[in-house]
């Protein structure tokens, strides 16, 4: 027999359990003109938990990658077709792998330039950053993790910025990373020039934090998530969301994110 509970857990709680569920129970209503994809699902969809969701304009998108149901008979269909792990179980898992990867372009950080020929591309599957190579930017491969977790403020998962600056001492790469309380705040790395897996450094602590109202309080709180940085003349400029609901700019010296660096060089 199948039981079905209706809840509305917190995000802390969703992801804490999400990789020991048999599968993820995802509602959330159509919201009239409106198609795209929700971040969470999206990045729950990458986990490899199979996603059973409600029929919606926020899933349009996932096509054949999730289970889609419109009442509780085809609700209870989806359910035990995960459970006894039949055909359409594995056509399901087979296909949320392929969207994930082929999708991954949104949340990529493409270098500018090619690299002896080859283009580079950071992108993320959680819990890592991941580099992969193409001739044509259609194709890709040879893709190895680069960057993982590895301070109490990236507890949980890190990801890709905006695409890389290129500096006299390597390429700035800005990322975003989550703690155990779901705090998205910001990172950076610096990476070889002639080598996108060589990490020359790493800055311990988080360039960016949420602090003012506008990044504590919002449709996701406590989230500072950037998409985009450029370089003009001697300042990075760093464009972020603010809690999911605002678009906002950061401004630092990019002297202060060389200085360890050179440090280390003259040492």
């Amino acid at each position: 027999m199948i039981e079905i509970h209706e809840e509305t857990p917190s995000i802390e709680g969703l992801y804490e359990y999400l990789y020991a569920s048999d599968l993820l129970l995802y509602n959330k209503p159509s919201n009239p003109g409106i198609v795209t994809v929700a971040s969470t699902a999206f990045q729950c969809l990458g986990s490899g938990c199979p996603m059973v969701t409600f029929k919606s304009s926020f899933v349009e998108t996932l096509n054949g990658a999730v289970y889609k149901y419109e009442n509780n008979e085809e609700l209870r269909a989806c359910i035990a077709s995960v459970f006894e792990k039949d055909r359409k179980y594995e056509e399901i898992i087979k296909n949320a792998k392929e969207y994930i990867e082929k999708n991954s372009a949104i949340n990529v950080a493409k270098r500018p330039e090619e690299f002896y020929g080859t283009y580079v591309m950071y992108h993320r599957i959680p819990p890592h950053i991941w580099v992969a190579y193409s001739e044509d930017l259609r194709h890709w491969y040879n893709s190895n993790i680069v960057l993982s977790p590895q301070y109490e403020w990236e507890h949980f998962k890190i990801g890709t910025g905006g695409a890389p600056i290129k500096t006299d001492y390597g390429w700035l790469v800005i990322y975003h990373a989550v703690d155990r309380k779901m705090v998205y705040r910001l990172g950076y790395a610096i990476m070889a020039i002639d080598d996108p897996t060589n990490v020359i450094y790493r800055h311990p602590e988080p360039i960016l934090e949420p602090e003012k109202e506008f990044e504590t309080q919002g449709d996701v709180s406590n989230v500072v998530f950037t998409c985009g940085a450029v370089l003009i003349r001697d300042t990075v400029f760093v464009y972020y969301g603010g809690a999911d609901t605002v678009i906002c700019v950061a401004t630092e010296k990019l002297e202060d994110f060389l200085r360890p660096v050179k440090l280390w060089k003259v040492l």
